[in-house]
């Protein structure tokens, strides 16, 4: 197939999320690794500095104090980042209803972006991953994923051959 696919994106908020996903492979375990490790090396000097100033206080209380500063970190973290989390939904669906109606372009050279605000060409080697996704296909561009659902493709393509295609597109 060499001419152009041109899809109207409808942006399902599932596809939107799990498209999301593609950019932070790996990073949530990572990131949440790292602050636990913070976390208890705090806990570990803590310790020492307590049993430094008076080691013979050191007891149960003490051991108590950090356990439920643990605890007081982790209900902090989940409600924080689901708190964020859904902030940052929101601006980036807000930002897009703006810039309504898209349009989204695929063909040899490239693919290009056509939205009520701006447009944009990204040449096949900016394009880093094509993905299946639940109900459709993402396609990430950096930090960027632009989903297309099923249901956005043109007549009688599935999602399997539109990925097929931009693949072709990418490794021509």
């Amino acid at each position: 197939m060499s001419e152009d696919i041109v899809v109207t994106p409808s942006f399902p908020k599932k596809l939107e999320q799990e498209g999301a996903c593609l950019t932070s492979k790996g990073m949530p375990f990572l990131s949440k690794a790292i602050s636990w490790l913070v976390l208890f090396a705090g806990i570990l000097l803590s310790f020492q500095f307590v049993g430094a100033i008076d080691p013979l206080t050191f007891g149960s209380a003490h051991i108590l104090a950090v356990v439920l500063g643990a605890f007081a970190y982790l209900i902090f973290t989940v409600i924080y980042g689901t708190l964020a989390g859904r902030h940052n939904w929101t601006i980036q669906r807000a930002a897009r209803e703006k810039s309504r109606p898209f349009t989204f372009c695929f063909g040899p050279r490239g693919f290009k972006i056509d939205a009520r605000n701006s447009k944009t060409d990204y040449e096949w080697d900016a394009v880093d991953e094509v993905a299946a996704l639940t109900g459709g296909s993402g396609v990430r561009v950096g930090v960027f994923v632009y989903p297309v659902a099923d249901t956005d493709l043109p007549e009688g393509m599935t999602s399997a051959d539109f990925r097929t295609q931009l693949d072709a597109w990418r490794t021509a």
